[in-house]
């Protein structure tokens, strides 16, 4: 692909997500550092302990990052990284977005930052740091690395969470980079689990009709903003590194993979590179999911042999601690999805909107609100039924309201205000049969054939139904901003007393 020079963004809230060269972890660990936002922790365990202290330390006020250090049965430097993105201050700084914005705002920056910047394809560094060790063949132990195992109902020690798995559609060679969980079976053998109608799954499904294995390459550490791109459906034959390069303003830097030239950060800390093997399966999971629930028992997945580790030295593992929503995955997927599926609402011609939320409780994809400004009969359902098919917002949704454009889509209890107060069960209720859902639905599980159903909830007041519909008991702009100035005046004075 050949990239076009980035679009100027002329507006100076938002900046470049990373500045120059910051595609290394290290240089997010240091900056984390210094910020105080970096705790870093030694002697825990890889066994339950770390998963433990992760979820624990994302739901305090702070949530700060932990680095675990000194793993027991590890050398020193083998390091565990959790909770990068687990605050909105966090998020914010790697989407280059200023902190101090309200959600709606921030949202609106960085929508339309997604929908206009141009992408930049990534370049070949030829050689990185991410090649300054290597295992191949017999060589290659999985367990040198001190692999989570996240809690123990889990099936196992997950290398991977917070992941960038590259493959190579076998027809066309366009790249794709998905996040997905990457559980070790043994020394030299991991799975390939990744849900149907998801690009990586589609590569896989062309090479058993060519009667190939499909080449992989997995990062396990690197700069967090590239989970940004790596969770987002973004359009097929399109490569989530360029994307990257587009919101970012530099072309991320690459190193081919020495046994299959998968493009992978050269500034990664691990990478395994191997091949698919589709027949070869042995049980996987269970794992504790974004829902808050172990959503199914082990189940055969396939295979990947693992054919070579490059890691660099003092390797860090880049972990998500995934739990009972809201969590850092949650919270994260929640701003960039939300973005996403706004963007692709207006670009169908679904607007104006005043803002859509993909609530990170509902795990970012169960529960959907759009707040629109009416301007036909049907506005409101053709939002709803847009939203529940467009990529960011077609997989395994649920609930999905709309509002009108005075209601804050972000703010839960202004939803549930007007969900209680203009609509009407049996008229303003619709629901679709047989949609795209997935074995991890907790409510459906795999006995549902991957679909599941969503109800449509119009919780805008009707539109030109020639009633008078009750005015909002409210304040103007004005007489909110006078008692903001007064309650700051006695704020004032009653702390110089």
């Amino acid at each position: 692909m050949t990239g076009e020079p980035p679009v100027s963004l002329k507006s100076g809230d938002c900046r470049p997500v990373a500045a120059p060269l910051q595609q290394d972890l290290r240089r997010w660990l240091a900056d984390a550092r210094a910020a105080g936002e970096l705790f870093e922790l030694r002697g825990v365990d890889w066994n339950v302990e770390i998963g433990a202290l992760a979820e624990y330390a994302g739901r305090q006020r702070r949530a700060p990052a932990l680095l675990f250090d000194e793993i027991p049965g590890y050398p020193a430097g083998y390091r565990v990284l959790v909770n990068t993105l687990a605050t909105p201050r966090r998020i914010a700084e790697r989407a280059g977005i200023p902190p101090d914005r309200e959600p709606l705002d921030a949202l609106r920056l960085w929508k339309d930052r997604y929908g206009k910047v141009a992408h930049i394809p990534f370049r070949s560094a030829g050689e990185g740091p991410v090649l300054e060790n290597r295992q191949l063949g017999a060589d290659v132990d999985l367990f040198r690395f001190p692999a989570p195992k996240w809690r123990s109902g889990d099936g196992g020690r997950y290398l991977g969470t917070g992941t960038l798995c590259v493959t190579r559609e076998p027809g066309t060679g366009a790249i794709n980079v998905g996040t997905a969980r990457v559980m070790i079976h043994d020394a030299r053998h991991v799975f390939f689990r990744v849900s149907a109608g998801k690009d990586a799954h589609r590569h896989l499904q062309q090479a058993r009709a060519r009667n190939e294995r499909l080449p992989i390459a997995i990062s396990f550490g690197h700069d967090p903003s590239l989970l940004m791109v790596g969770g987002l459906n973004i359009a097929y034959g399109i490569c989530e590194y360029d994307v990257w390069g587009g919101l970012t303003g530099e072309a991320l830097q690459v190193v081919r993979t020495p046994l299959h030239e998968l493009p992978v950060p050269s500034h990664a800390e691990i990478v395994v590179e191997g091949e698919v093997l589709p027949d070869s399966v042995a049980p996987e999971g269970p794992f504790g999911e974004w829902s808050g629930y172990y959503s199914r028992s082990a189940r055969d997945e396939p295979l990947i042999r693992v054919q070579a580790v490059y890691h660099r030295d003092d390797p860090v593992i880049l972990g998500i601690a995934t739990s009972r929503p809201p969590s850092e995955l949650t919270s994260f997927w929640s701003f960039f999805r939300s973005a996403q599926l706004w963007e692709q609402l207006e670009r169908a011609g679904i607007g104006p909107l005043h803002g859509v939320w993909c609530h990170p409780a509902g795990g970012s994809r169960s529960f959907i609100t759009i707040a629109v400004r009416q301007l036909h009969p049907g506005h409101a359902r053709q939002a709803l039924m847009a939203a529940a098919s467009l990529p960011a917002g077609a997989y395994m949704g649920r609930y999905l309201v709309a509002v009108d454009d005075d209601v804050d889509p972000t703010d839960l209890d202004s939803v549930l205000w007007a969900l209680s107060t203009r609509s009407d069960p049996e008229r303003d209720i619709d629901l679709i049969r047989g949609a795209w859902g997935g074995p991890l639905d907790p409510a459906v599980g795999p006995e549902g054939r991957g679909l599941n159903s969503r109800l449509l909830i119009d919780a805008c007041r009707p539109y030109g139904d020639g009633r008078q519909a009750p005015r909002v008991a409210t304040y103007t702009r004005s007489e909110k901003d006078r008692a903001r100035e007064i309650w700051d005046e006695l704020h004032a004075r009653q702390g110089s007393r």
